[in-house]
Formats: structure tokens, C-alpha cells, sequence
């Protein structure tokens, strides 16, 4: 398999210094330098042949030809399952790299670099399957989803798993790019398959994987065009989501699928266009309400609440109060909305920059009635400055879908 290996590597490059195979195959420089010599004349071997010095493949169809002859027939015996992924370091750096290159993709801020930095992380990703499935890692389609099986199949149940994981947010990586977006069901389905693939890992670590699914799950229910509110409270919900997905991640499952199947997936959602509103009037002259949930924690502490539902976790509360404190909730929610709407920052991290100025200038206000509101505040205000740093991918690239569909 090395030789196989090797000149596949040779084909995908075409033109090469011996560090550049070495780096993505298995062999010492010597073997690969015997290897390329005896592709000759199909790779053309340079006189003196130091390290850095160039190869040249003169005939491609010629070398993929002995590619698909070396490796042909070759499977893993099942008696080496997973010692690939649990053995070799050159191949965990591998795949550590592929994944770290998928989840840095998100934080580009070009639409045109960012489908550039996934094609190029596909490829990474490709080339750890390859060494696994015994194909040339150029024949591989992220898409085919008879992958996953081989790779059961193939490697370690945990090894698989992670595998999965990862083919899981390339995927999505590439909708994404494209500006295709999810129905909503297909969003839940693909959400329980990873979520019963997590269960599989095992001993094995995918944090980056497990990030990224999350990060462009939950992009499909954004949109840039959606009201001030609605892009909001949907960035808020995220970004939380995103912080809990790095320390506990059966909580971040446990919260994203009522949030899929709250929003539903954009552009076709309703979105929301409110921070307050009354659900029901209660016998007992208190209101049932759902309401913007930092809005609770800059509320004087006089005023009382009980909680009774999460309908957006992350940024939506159900709870029942006096009418007093769903009249202070109104105002201060009304308050929030009208300055969002004549803000002309745009941007996810002003929005929430904008909401925690807006929160000061309420504490000041309401400092009298209790002298605890101003560390309260300035609490929240940290938590939201912070999440704003959060870097996550944007919603799905809609020029690049009317492009694709002129």
C-alpha cells in the first residue's frame, strides 16, 4: 500500500519536492525516493535528488493507471482494525490537522476564501479516509454516503466514529458554502445521526468535529436578512450553544434539538420579532410570558418571577410573574428593541455590543430601587461581551446559491 500511497500523493501534487510527499504519506524519504525512481519516466526524478530538490509527473493517466494497480484488491484484514487511528501519530496529526482547518473555516470572513479554506480542509479529510479506505484520496466523495459504511467496516468503532463525525461537518461545510440551506426535518434527522455517532466515540476525542456541527447546524436557522430581533436572540442562542458544546457536550445536544425545532431552518422560518410577549393572563392576576432572558437578570431584586419553560434555550424564558414585573419586563424590552432598530451597526457583535449598553443604561436607572442591580448587570454585560468574541460561521452564502442557480 505504501507505493500506492506515495504515487497517489505524487499525482495529487504534480509537481513536488521530496518533504512535500513525505508529509503526506507514511514512508521515509528514502523508500519515497526509491518509489518515485521507479516510476520513471512517468515521474521524472531529478539529477542529485536532495530533499528539496523538484519532481515532475510528465504523465498523469500513466500514474493514476499504477495508482489503481498498486492498490487494487488491498483491504485491512480485520485483525488490524483501528491501528491506524489509534497507533500512528503521523496519522492523528493528520487528522487533528483536518479538523482544526474545517473548524478555522468558519471564522473567515470572505465568502469566496471561505469556500476556498473548505475545499482545501475537504482535501486534508480525504486524505486521512484514504489511508483507511485504500483509494486514492482524489476518487473519494465527501457526498457518497457509502463511506460511512466502509468505514464501519473498515476501522475501530471509535476510530469510525470520528471519522463519521468529521465527514458529517464537511458536509455540511459544503452546502453551506454553496448557500444551500436544510429543511428543517432533514436538519432534525441529520442531528440525531450525529448525535448517536457521538455516542460511538468511545475513548476517542473530536471536540473540533463536535464544534463545527454545531456552529453550521444551527447557521442554517440564521439569515442576515431576518429583523433586528430575530438576529439577536438567534446569535445569542448560538453563541451559547457554541460555549456549552466545549464542556459538556450531552448538555449542547440535549439543547440543540429543541432549538432546530423551535426556529426551523431559515429563510422559509417565521422569525421572531419580539423580546415580550404575553401568553396568557392568569386567574390569579399574574401573567404567563416569554421574554428575552438577560432581560431577567437586570430586573430589581424586589421584583419576583418563576420560571416555566425555555422555548429558545439561550435566549427566549417562559416565566410567570405579577403584573407589575411584566409591565417593567415591557418597558424594558420595548426599550431595547426601539434602539436596535436605529442602530446602524449591523453586525452580530454589535447587536449584542449595543444590547449591553443599552442594560448599563437601565441599571443606572433603576440603581435606586436596588444597589445589587449594578453587579448584576455588570455580570450579564461580561457574559454577553464575551460571547460576542465567540467566533461562529455565518448564515449560508446566499450569492453564492443565486450564482449557482443563474
Amino acid at each position: 500500500m505504501s507505493e500506492a500511497q506515495v504515487l497517489a500523493a505524487a499525482a495529487a501534487l504534480r509537481r513536488f519536492c521530496l518533504d512535500e510527499i513525505a508529509a503526506l504519506c507514511e514512508e521515509e524519504p528514502t523508500e519515497i525516493r526509491k518509489i518515485l525512481a521507479a516510476a520513471s519516466p512517468t515521474v521524472r526524478t531529478p539529477d542529485g535528488a536532495g530533499d528539496r530538490s523538484n519532481y515532475e509527473v510528465s504523465d498523469l493517466a500513466e500514474l493514476r493507471s499504477m495508482v489503481r494497480v498498486r492498490a487494487g484488491g488491498h483491504t485491512t484484514p480485520r485483525s488490524r482494525r483501528g491501528t491506524a487511528g489509534q497507533r500512528d501519530p503521523v496519522h492523528r496529526a493528520k487528522l487533528a490537522h483536518a479538523e482544526e482547518s474545517l473548524l478555522r473555516c468558519g471564522g473567515e470572513p470572505s465568502a469566496a476564501q471561505r469556500r476556498i479554506q473548505v475545499a482545501t480542509a475537504v482535501n486534508h479529510l480525504k486524505q486521512v479516509l484514504a489511508q483507511h479506505l485504500q483509494t486514492p484520496w482524489w476518487m473519494l466523495k465527501i457526498a457518497d454516503e457509502t463511506i460511512d459504511e466502509r468505514l464501519r467496516d473498515t476501522v475501530d468503532r471509535g476510530v469510525a466514529a470520528r471519522l463519521q463525525l468529521n465527514i458529517a461537518v464537511a458536509r455540511l461545510a459544503i452546502n453551506h458554502t454553496s448557500g444551500h440551506t436544510v429543511p428543517t426535518s432533514k436538519l432534525v434527522d441529520q442531528f440525531n445521526d450525529f448525535r448517536e455517532t457521538v455516542s460511538a466515540l468511545g475513548e476517542q476525542r473530536a471536540d473540533p468535529a463536535i464544534h463545527g456541527f454545531v456552529d453550521l447546524l444551527t447557521a442554517q436557522l440564521a439569515t442576515d436578512a431576518a429583523p433586528v430581533v430575530d438576529r439577536l436572540v438567534v446569535t445569542l442562542a448560538r453563541r451559547r450553544i457554541h460555549v456549552a458544546a466545549g464542556h459538556d457536550v450531552e448538555a449542547a445536544m440535549r439543547t440543540l434539538e429543541p432549538l432546530i425545532r423551535t426556529l426551523g431552518s431559515a429563510p422559509n422560518r417565521e422569525p421572531v420579532r419580539e423580546l415580550y410577549r404575553t401568553v396568557r393572563h392568569l386567574p390569579d392576576g399574574r401573567n404567563r410570558v416569554v421574554v428575552y432572558g438577560d432581560l431577567l437578570h437586570i430586573l430589581p431584586g424586589q421584583f419576583h418571577w418563576q420560571h416555566y419553560s425555555e422555548p429558545l434555550p439561550g435566549a427566549l424564558v417562559e416565566v410567570i410573574a405579577e403584573d407589575g414585573v411584566s409591565r417593567h419586563l415591557s418597558r424594558i424590552a420595548d426599550l431595547l428593541a426601539q434602539d436596535l432598530a436605529r442602530t446602524p451597526y449591523r453586525s452580530e457583535k454589535s447587536l449584542i455590543g449595543q444590547t449591553a449598553h443599552v442594560f448599563q443604561e437601565v441599571a443606572l436607572r433603576d440603581a435606586a430601587l436596588d444597589d445589587s442591580i449594578m453587579t448584576r448587570t455588570d455580570r450579564t454585560c461580561s457574559e454577553l461581551v464575551g460571547l460576542a468574541k465567540t467566533a461562529l460561521w455565518p448564515p449560508p452564502d446566499a450569492a453564492a446559491a443565486a450564482q449557482e442557480n443563474r
